[in-house]
């Protein structure tokens, strides 16, 4: 629903209205942005900034970074600086909302019933109400500039600060948290493509940074030869993508044992289901099927869909399942290397795979460390994302049942409800899952 209350898993449910059919204006993306009411989510490196003590994201005005946007107008730039184009004209049609100068700034959309302004309800025809949204990533902006952002703040405001993605929206709110997803993937997208994928030279941002394209297409370009394929007809441009993967919670025929699995680069005994990447031409119970058979030798049936949670590490879709396997059938964990960890080039290496019975697993949610990971093990978490892992071996910080009772610890640990795993581990254990 668009106020989030049906939405079953964490960072899912947005409470903003992205309002996509307005992103190409840019008279409307301005005129929000310049908005008393309007709202800047600021990242750097893919950490947003929070208000250190209770966590909270921080919400800027217009006016408290305007120094960091750049002159006006902040999109549908032209060819000189402060210059709008009009992007219906046939020889701007490539400018609508674009930002070609200054950090990486995108629209998310409006919270409706918040505040509000009517002159940006004007421009949009009355089709919106509310406080508008941006994001916006100031990974290379110089640290003075960023300074006068905690200059600038209220007395009574606390200490702004970066803090590692993970373990930021850990202490968010629902709604918050839904933003966040969004945001951040946006972020991360943006960051990561810097060229076009059909000539090579350098894209921008259209569409308020929800597209981007090749620079050739700029009207003030100078001709390339041969030209790029985007202006002869094919217009390939780039929009954001979502990589989608499965993850299911493997059940056997006595419905009393799940199956989990723990990353070689998993911080301590920390166990998960299962998943794996969906593949061109393959639906997602294909894809169930042969993820769970590459990773562990097991053999599914009985698929059965539970619910999707954005993923915005970078970009994923997770679409949770359950499926029954039978628990008595040896384990395989050298078909693909993915789970016996012999794959030194694949950063999701798992090491083991286990069937566990539901009072094992309910005695580690029974206890108060079951699911809690520490600020080092997001941190650790991340850097698997990210490739910035260094030697496994000192990465894995593995932790021996023995130890970790002798110093009241759960004997392992499993994902917390924030993520669709710990849903599924959850709900069966406690008897909702819909076999």
């Amino acid at each position: 629903s668009m106020s989030g209350n049906d939405a079953i898993n964490f960072m899912s449910g947005s409470p903003l209205n992205r309002l996509s059919w307005l992103r190409n204006s840019s008279k409307f993306i301005n005129a929000a942005s310049l908005s008393p009411s309007a709202r800047w989510l600021l990242f750097r490196a893919g950490d947003p900034l929070v208000h250190k003590q209770s966590g909270r994201p921080v919400e800027l005005p217009t006016k408290r970074i305007e120094h960091l946007l750049g002159p006006t107008p902040y999109f549908g730039h032209g060819k000189r600086e402060g210059e709008v184009q009009d992007p219906t004209e046939e020889t701007t049609k490539g400018l609508a909302s674009a930002r070609i100068r200054g950090p990486t700034a995108i629209f998310l959309g409006f919270w409706e019933g918040k505040g509000g302004d009517d002159a940006v309800s004007a421009v949009a025809g009355g089709a919106v109400k509310g406080d508008a949204y941006f994001a916006l990533d100031v990974s290379k902006v110089e640290q003075e500039a960023l300074d006068r952002v905690q200059s600038t703040a209220d007395q009574s405001e606390s200490e702004l600060v970066y803090t590692p993605a993970r373990l930021a929206v850990s202490r968010f709110d629902k709604q918050y948290a839904a933003i966040y997803a969004s945001a951040k993937a946006m972020i991360e997208w943006n960051s990561r493509i810097n060229f076009c994928g059909s000539c090579g030279s350098p894209v921008y941002s259209l569409w308020a940074g929800w597209k981007l394209a090749c620079s050739s297409l700029l009207p003030w370009s100078e001709p390339r030869e041969p030209p790029c394929p985007t202006t002869s007809g094919l217009h390939a441009h780039q929009y954001p993508r979502t990589d989608t993967a499965i993850i299911v919670g493997i059940i056997d025929q006595s419905g009393d044992k799940i199956l989990l699995g723990r990353n070689k680069k998993f911080p301590g005994l920390f166990y998960s289901t299962l998943a794996g990447f969906v593949e061109p031409g393959e639906t997602f119970e294909e894809a169930v099927a042969r993820e769970i058979y590459e990773e562990s030798g097991v053999k599914v049936h009985d698929v059965a869909y539970h619910s999707t949670q954005p993923w915005p590490y970078p970009g994923n879709l997770m679409v949770g399942f359950y499926a029954r396997a039978d628990s008595t059938k040896p384990l395989n964990l050298e078909l693909d290397t993915e789970l016996s960890g012999h794959g030194s080039f694949n950063v999701t290496s798992f090491v083991d795979a286990k069937w566990f019975t539901r009072a094992e697993v309910q005695e580690v949610l029974s206890h108060p460390d079951g699911t809690n990971l520490a600020a080092r093990d997001n941190k650790q978490l991340d850097s698997i994302v990210s490739g910035k892992t260094t030697d496994p071996a000192t990465s894995q910080a593995v932790v021996g049942v023995e130890e970790a009772v002798l110093k009241n610890q759960p004997p392992f640990r499993v994902p917390p409800i924030s993520s669709v795993a710990g849903v599924l581990i959850s709900e069966w254990v406690y008897g909702k899952a819909k076999l």
